[in-house]
């Protein structure tokens, strides 16, 4: 069952009622959910592959048994570029690589990624990390029209790099996009986890809220669409679930698990 911000509330924040009630009761049926997807370099890296019943508490959850990280790095010229631009255009851009993010611009963005991420990024010149690190994926954020503007100008000039894909954050309207390799995408990063478990494609349910989703909803055997999400994606569900506002994964939960 892949999960991202589906989890989260208006506020950025995760409903006490999904995950002390009905992910608990999700754990103790064996449920598997994947509960990161996010794309970086080849693939996806999959994050917090929860499988069992010892962990109830969301956030803060603690990787049960698996962790998939497929990844390769951009090129340098790519994450060079992208931070130029972004230092041109004055946008927030983040820098991943491996298990650690980078911002060398504080303020109201970077404490609201701090807030939903859960962890503190490293501030630093962002231009020192191209040649020492391998970035993985570069995520930029734009909070209001004319950042977005802006950032689709970045976009283009990217696309002869890489390949960017835009979602919007339901816990505050923001803007994000992800700078990612031409060869990831979550459909293959859930082929990847399905058959490491050794599951079926139909035995997979996909809850989706963005455009991001819509390459899950092709692989999994169940596919559920928020009520807030793109009308594109809800024109491919099996149901439509209830808002996140609402407790939607809750819901979902309830009808399809237990």
């Amino acid at each position: 069952m892949p999960l991202e911000g589906e989890f989260l509330s208006e506020k950025g924040l995760f409903y006490s009622r999904i995950r002390r009630e009905f992910i608990g009761a999700a754990f103790l049926q064996y449920l598997s959910v994947a509960d990161d997807i996010s794309p970086v370099g080849n693939g996806e890296r999959i994050t917090d592959v929860v499988i069992g019943d010892e962990h109830s508490d969301i956030p803060g959850l603690q990787i049960a048994e698996h962790l998939f990280q497929f990844h390769d790095s951009q090129g340098i010229n790519a994450g060079k570029r992208l931070i130029e631009l972004a230092r041109k255009y004055d946008l927030f851009l983040e820098i991943y690589a491996h298990d650690f993010y980078f911002i060398e611009k504080v303020g109201l963005l970077a404490d609201h990624q701090r807030q939903k991420l859960q962890i503190n990024p490293l501030v630093t010149d962002l231009m020192r990390l191209v040649n020492r690190i391998k970035i993985v994926k570069g995520q930029l954020l734009a909070a209001n029209q004319d950042e977005k503007l802006r950032a689709d100008i970045v976009s283009q000039e990217m696309e002869q790099y890489c390949q960017m894909s835009w979602s919007l954050d339901p816990s505050n309207g923001i803007y994000f996009g992800n700078a990612i390799s031409r060869l990831a995408s979550k459909a293959k990063a859930l082929r990847d986890m399905i058959e490491y478990l050794g599951v079926r494609f139909e035995e997979v349910l996909a809850v989706g809220d963005s455009f991001n989703d819509l390459s899950t909803f092709e692989v999994a055997g169940t596919r559920v669409a928020m009520a807030n999400a793109p009308e594109s994606l809800q024109k491919l569900a099996d149901w439509i679930a209830p808002p996140v506002s609402q407790d939607g994964v809750a819901a979902v939960i309830e009808k399809f698990i237990l």
